[in-house]
């Protein structure tokens, strides 16, 4: 089992070093872990979709460390999100991210990265719904817990989110 401060730093070393926003740092997290069968984090439901305390808490204390810088940036409608980057040298090269192989994980968390937060949390929340709720109409029940982000258009985009990282027959 991968601590989850060893599960950051990896996520980080196949996102070359930067992540932008907890929210697709969390969905990266649960998508890879899902990917792998493993269970090195805790996830529980949240308001946006699966959400790990463990893996938010690593974060705050890579912060404190000065592992991690933060910089917070400003949307266009005035909200605000963070960017970080990993500072340090990542130390031994990991060969994994939990248990998925680097090489694969760089792929999935490089195509990750390309996706807007929404359609990495409706993505990790239709796997949720699927897997770990086993809810059978999932399509109607995430219209009814993410009404305005739900769109026909979203859940495809979504959909395709979970092909790309070998989620699909799992979802």
């Amino acid at each position: 089992m991968t601590a989850p401060s060893d599960l950051l730093r990896q996520i980080f070393m196949a996102g070359d070093g930067e992540i932008v926003g907890r929210i697709r740092l969390q969905k990266i997290a649960y998508l890879l872990q899902q990917k792998a069968g493993s269970r090195d984090l805790f996830f529980t439901y949240h308001h946006y979709g699966p959400y790990s305390r463990e893996l938010a808490d690593a974060l705050d204390w890579a912060v404190l460390r000065e592992d991690v810088e933060e910089q917070e940036r400003e949307t266009g409608f005035g909200s605000t999100y963070s960017a970080f980057r990993w500072k340090k040298d990542f130390g031994e090269r990991s060969e994994a991210v939990g248990e998925v192989p680097m090489s694969e994980a760089k792929l999935s968390v490089a195509k990750l990265k390309t996706q807007p937060s929404v359609i990495l949390e409706l993505a990790a929340t239709i796997h949720w719904l699927r897997v770990k709720e086993q809810v059978d109409d999932w399509r109607k029940q995430l219209k009814i817990r993410k009404q305005l982000k739900a769109t026909d258009a979203n859940i495809a985009r979504a959909e395709a989110v979970l092909r790309d990282v070998g989620l699909a027959d799992t979802a």
